[in-house]
């Protein structure tokens, strides 16, 4: 009903049906559009990438897209499951892990990766 009156000079008066109408029309046009809405969806899902960790043996990784080519170079350069690197952690402290570690921390990341994605598709198929 509040939105049938407005208040001028400190009496409340009766809108007419045409500033009904234009009050209607003015919050209709400020509410956010579909594409409005996707591009924010689009930032929190490339914030929550940005961030991306994931722990294994006790330990939390960065599991970011910008770590991807870190990944790939170093299982590419170790040559056996059981060669080890010593790897710079989320807190930026250090551990030695094997290749074979490295390759499961790698796939947890992207699966993760893969459930930040799939939660934005989810809420984009929902709007």
């Amino acid at each position: 009903m509040s939105d049938l009156y407005k208040i001028i000079n400190g009496k409340r008066r009766k809108l007419t049906a045409n500033q009904v109408k234009a009050r209607e029309a003015e919050e209709l046009a400020n509410q956010p559009t579909k594409a409005d809405k996707k591009r924010d969806l689009k930032d929190l899902r490339d914030r929550a990438l940005s961030v991306s960790t994931v722990v294994y043996d006790g330990s939390e990784f960065q599991t970011r897209p910008s770590d991807v080519i870190n990944f790939t170079t170093m299982l590419t350069l170790l040559q056996n499951d059981t060669d080890s690197i010593v790897w710079t952690l989320a807190d930026d402290s250090e551990k030695t892990i094997t290749k074979a570690d490295l390759q499961a921390v790698y796939l947890l990341g992207l699966q993760a990766g893969a459930m930040i994605d799939k939660d934005y598709r989810d809420a984009v198929r929902a709007l």
